[in-house]
């Protein structure tokens, strides 16, 4: 080494320009998402809301205690969801933390291009801020929407079954049917790969991490063992087991619930079979990231199975629409709100809590 050398790379002469580098890459992808959600609020979102503004005076004048049921309905509904998330995190957050999480998610997911990808984005970054680790974030994530989809996908399979279900839907049941066995698929080789499989999993990702740059960061192998513990959790628990299921069929049925409510202030009853299968359809196939919480592509599937099943088109698509005000818009400025107010309050608090090891799974709580 020469007199005019030095060392590099223990100082902070190696690290600026990386940290300059990730800087303009964090600002580009800001900007780009704000381009994309500028776009998706214009071409989509803006006349969706035109319909839905027009909707609104029409609703006032129908009868007051449907109504109020279904807003009833559609608040439970947010409340089950999130009494699973605060059972998922365990001890240390509390139920209005939760809520106002899942609602934040609920408003990124009905305003930005992509929906469910980006809010879940959004959602692990918030679960973070409040102290939870990364990968339990994740691993919650993954489990909870696991048993969400499950219930979702069996709700959809009884509809069907029940009479005038599957006349009602036409095409729409071929891609739901097709989706929810998609996600059965994936969850049943999901829950091998991490119960059965975790060493050869885990190796695997090692070996992938070697390769690919970059892919270190996303901690994979943590994800899978945390999402092992709560599966084993899940497994060694029943109770804890029937209580996400329960919260979750509370979830979508109350949702349901909220719609058919909707329909009963029409003067229209909608039978149970067409209404969760149509429902059921329609949830499944918003969960693609194609429009911001399935805009459009709910309607669309809704307003014709209630017409085949008999309902006047008129009030089929005041009924559908009027629904979307309860369970997409209003969600939007009160998440927005509880999205503030996490900022504001956002102190990182530790929930990070000690590893549990298979034996002590195994023992029953005392």
């Amino acid at each position: 080494m020469g007199p005019g050398e030095r060392v590099v790379g223990v100082g902070g002469d190696v690290s600026t320009p990386a940290r300059r580098h990730r800087s303009w890459t964090s600002w580009a992808l800001r900007g780009l998402s704000l381009v994309l959600l500028g776009l998706g609020i214009w071409l989509i979102v803006i006349p969706q809301w035109r319909e839905a503004v027009e909707v609104i005076p029409r609703i006032q004048h129908l009868p007051v205690m449907p109504l109020a049921a279904a807003a009833l309905a559609e608040a439970g509904s947010l409340l089950s969801f999130s009494g699973m998330t605060m059972l998922m995190i365990g001890a240390g957050m509390t139920f209005a933390t939760a809520l106002r999480i899942d609602l934040a998610d609920l408003a990124v997911n009905h305003t930005m291009p992509g929906g469910g990808g980006v809010a879940a984005a959004a959602r692990f970054r918030l679960f973070v801020r409040r102290g939870v680790p990364p990968a339990d974030a994740l691993a919650v994530a993954s489990v909870e929407t696991m048993v969400s989809n499950i219930v979702l996908g069996a709700l959809f399979v009884v509809g069907v079954l029940l009479p005038r279900g599957s006349t009602a839907l036409g095409g729409a049941a071929v891609w739901a049917g097709g989706i929810v066995g998609a996600l059965l698929i994936g969850t049943v080789l999901f829950v091998w790969l991490v119960s059965q499989r975790s060493s050869w999993l885990l190796s695997l990702i090692g070996r992938l991490e070697e390769k690919v740059h970059g892919m270190r960061r996303a901690r994979l192998g943590r994800l899978v063992d945390a999402a092992a513990h709560q599966l084993a959790l899940l497994r060694a628990f029943p109770g804890r087991t029937a209580a996400c299921a329960a919260f979750a069929l509370g979830n979508w049925l109350l949702d349901a619930l909220a719609l058919w409510s909707v329909m009963m202030a029409l003067g229209v009853s909608v039978p149970v079979g067409p209404l969760l299968a149509a429902y059921g359809a329609a949830t499944i196939l918003a969960q693609l990231p194609i429009t911001p919480g399935g805009l459009g592509l709910v309607e669309g599937v809704l307003v014709p199975a209630f017409v085949a099943a008999g309902v006047p088109t008129a009030a089929a698509l005041l009924g559908v629409l009027g629904w979307r005000v309860l369970e997409y818009w209003l969600p939007i400025p009160v998440g927005g709100l509880s999205l503030l107010s996490l900022r504001v309050s956002g102190r990182r608090t530790s929930l990070a809590r000690p590893r549990r090891t298979p034996n002590e799974v195994n023992e029953p709580r005392r």
